[in-house]
């Protein structure tokens, strides 16, 4: 986790982006976190950065 509050896998095979969010102590996590908010997104389906919440992008958009 470090400080990164949010992070993707685009997994190219299946056409999805797993998004992974919102960084939550856990006592039986490895590290003693875990992302509490994790999203499978697929190539129609939009996701707006954290950094730029106001634009957005499109998944297919990441596949080619």
């Amino acid at each position: 986790m470090a400080g990164v509050p949010a992070y993707w896998v685009v997994d190219v095979t299946a056409s999805q982006l797993h998004d992974f969010r919102e960084v939550i102590a856990d006592e039986v996590a490895p590290r003693g976190f875990r992302y509490a908010s994790v999203q499978i997104l697929n190539a129609t389906d939009r996701i707006a950065p954290l950094a730029a919440p106001e634009s957005s992008i499109l998944i297919g958009d990441l596949m080619s």
